[in-house]
């Protein structure tokens, strides 16, 4: 991960989803770490706080399992199915903690078969606790949660509800990651701003190995990638401060 910190008011996590990397199979950097890296640099110009995660970097995400579909409480935030003792490498403990600092996070993903990639697809599965996990629980009994929710005493929150989001997807053919992934992030609380979320296709007039040409070339990808920070960056300084939680409808699940 790089980071970073120059004491600003604005904190913000840029997200490389691809799993292409340089020193492995693919041999080059993929498209998605070059746009990542290009809108880091411009958002370390605020001089804020900026993290950037290429998810390729850490130890395999483990599934969600599925505590929800239980009982609601039964799933806890931050998850606890991949205790330290049996999974000490469990990337996603790392990252509540940076989620739960930023005030909003960029996706760069690759577009994997009409959708985004596995990498991101196992990160956001793991986000299932920060859409009504219950917060620093130490028990995991069915019973227990069952009841607790005939109680009444449990009320489900959306943890990261109020932060800024944008989407940057880019293919050689086709588009589709994006909506699923608008879908979520909206479904999680996430507000995302006008001109934040940018499919792009870059070349598909060309064979595989001058698609990296194709991008350098191709001066609408990067100018998306600059406006989509730009709209971020100016979101985040409008709501700061402001308690923006959206209104969610009280749902049992």
């Amino acid at each position: 991960m790089s980071k970073n910190k120059k004491g600003g008011k604005i904190k913000l996590w840029i997200i490389n989803a691809s799993p292409r990397e340089k020193n492995n199979c693919p041999q080059e950097k993929s498209k998605s770490q070059r746009i990542a890296e290009y809108i880091f640099k411009i958002a370390k110009k605020e001089g804020d706080e900026i993290y950037l995660t290429n998810l390729y970097e850490y130890p395999p995400i483990g599934p969600c399992k599925g505590c929800v579909s239980t009982v609601m409480s039964l799933c806890h935030y931050p998850c606890d199915c991949y205790p330290d003792i049996k999974y000490p490498e469990d990337p996603m403990q790392e990252f509540y903690k940076i989620g739960e600092r930023v005030d909003g996070i960029i996706f760069v993903t690759p577009v994997h078969w009409w959708s985004f990639s596995s990498y991101l697809s196992l990160f956001l599965g793991r986000l299932c606790c920060v859409d009504g996990g219950r917060k620093n629980a130490n028990n995991k009994d069915k019973k227990f949660e069952i009841n607790l929710i005939k109680s009444g005493k449990f009320k489900s929150k959306k943890h990261w509800a109020g932060k800024i989001a944008g989407i940057y997807t880019i293919s050689e053919s086709t588009t589709g990651a994006a909506e699923p992934l608008a879908m979520t992030l909206n479904w999680m609380g996430f507000w995302i701003p006008p001109y934040c979320i940018s499919e792009e296709i870059v070349g598909n007039e060309v064979q595989y190995h001058d698609h990296q040409k194709a991008l350098d070339k191709n001066s609408c990808s990067w100018d998306s990638a600059r406006y989509l920070i730009l709209n971020v960056i100016e979101a985040i300084k409008i709501i700061k401060g402001r308690k923006l939680n959206p209104i969610n409808a009280k749902c049992l699940r």
